[in-house]
């Protein structure tokens, strides 16, 4: 079954990305014309798609930046995953998803990310993108289930202030992550 064309604001463009941990995802992207741009991953919350990122897409573009928001694993147009009933579902682990979300990266040619914003569902992917490669990721955000426009202002201000992300971990903190990664440095 082929799918219609998503109605889309110019400037964000859509396609299939395949080889990325067993699946095809679908990915928007915008501030793809210019090379070697900085990337800025939005992760989808539940029960939404790439398509809820749209509206704050172009403005972090404009500010520069490779803007992708893929549908992740079990939604929208990514496929490759056990739609079974019975099916397995240890391809929906935690860390899973986030190897999913950090080829698509890679396989876009990235080798670092200067930010991951997660939003609701998209919240622990984005901090355990953080966790797993910190080296690899500059700034990190969780929006909570509602959008708030001033938590949206503050990450445009972050990340259009130079071009360069300063990391935070304002967020993990909260949550009480970092709290846990010094017990564990320590015992």
């Amino acid at each position: 079954m082929s799918l219609a064309d998503i109605p889309l604001p110019a400037g964000i463009r859509s396609r299939l990305v395949g080889g990325i941990n067993g699946l095809t995802m679908h990915v928007l992207e915008a501030g793809f014309e210019a090379g070697n741009r900085p990337c800025v991953l939005l992760l989808h919350g539940f029960p939404e798609l790439a398509y809820s990122w749209r509206k704050v897409m172009l403005p972090l573009a404009a500010a520069g930046f490779h803007v992708v928001a893929p549908d992740q694993r079990g939604y929208g147009r990514t496929t490759g995953w056990d739609a079974n009933y019975d099916g397995d579902l240890s391809a929906f682990r935690i860390l899973n998803i986030v190897r999913d979300a950090l080829g698509l990266v890679f396989t876009l040619g990235h080798r670092s990310v200067a930010a991951v914003v997660g939003h609701d569902f998209g919240s622990p992917v984005a901090a355990y993108c953080a966790l797993a490669r910190p080296d690899d990721i500059r700034f990190t955000d969780m929006l909570p289930k509602t959008r708030s426009g001033k938590i949206m202002r503050r990450l445009l201000r972050e990340l259009a202030s130079s071009g360069e992300v300063k990391g935070d971990t304002t967020t993990l903190e909260d949550f009480g992550v970092i709290a846990k990664l010094k017990e564990s440095d320590e015992s």
